[in-house]
């Protein structure tokens, strides 16, 4: 074999080498690409009536899909609207509309884990009146808005009467 043929050979063999390589790179990106860590949230009841003051609980089931990734999974709420009345991008005023706290926040899952949490929901005394739509965490959009429907406190006491 002459010296330039034995040149081509290596050149070759080099540039297989190579292309291996970066296809064995790519191929491993791409796997460990589509086994992202994805965590389904249920929650329970999404409709819920309440006066102005009150507080009540939701129950949420937490589930991580991935078969070899653990996930932390933090929990959280958007107020959407009050009777069509935007308050999405309003993240300061929800404060004084209503309380929300996660127990636990965050969750901590393992592979193919399912764990409780709860939601509690302090509506201001002083709260708007009508639907409320809030965002919750969640993998589905039907599994993830919770509608609350509030009323006045002195309704609620005038009807007892």
């Amino acid at each position: 074999m002459s010296k330039r043929t034995a040149a081509a050979f290596a050149i070759i063999a080099l540039l297989l080498s190579v292309g291996i390589v970066l296809y064995l790179q790519n191929l491993v990106l791409t796997m460990s690409d589509s086994d992202h860590v994805e965590v389904i949230f249920n929650w329970s009841p999404l409709h819920v009536n309440a006066t102005q003051g009150e507080s009540f609980v939701l129950n949420g089931v937490l589930f991580n899909e991935s078969h070899n990734q653990t996930a932390n999974a933090g929990l959280g709420y958007q107020l959407a609207c009050i009777d069509n009345v935007s308050y999405w991008e309003n993240a300061s005023i929800w404060g004084q509309i209503l309380n929300a706290t996660f127990t636990p926040n965050p969750v901590f899952l393992e592979p193919r884990q399912v764990k409780s949490t709860t939601l509690t929901i302090t509506i201001a005394e002083d709260a708007p009146t009508g639907e409320y739509q809030i965002f919750l965490q969640g993998k589905e959009p039907e599994n993830s808005i919770l509608h609350i429907f509030v009323t006045q406190k002195s309704d609620v006491a005038d009807t007892q009467i």
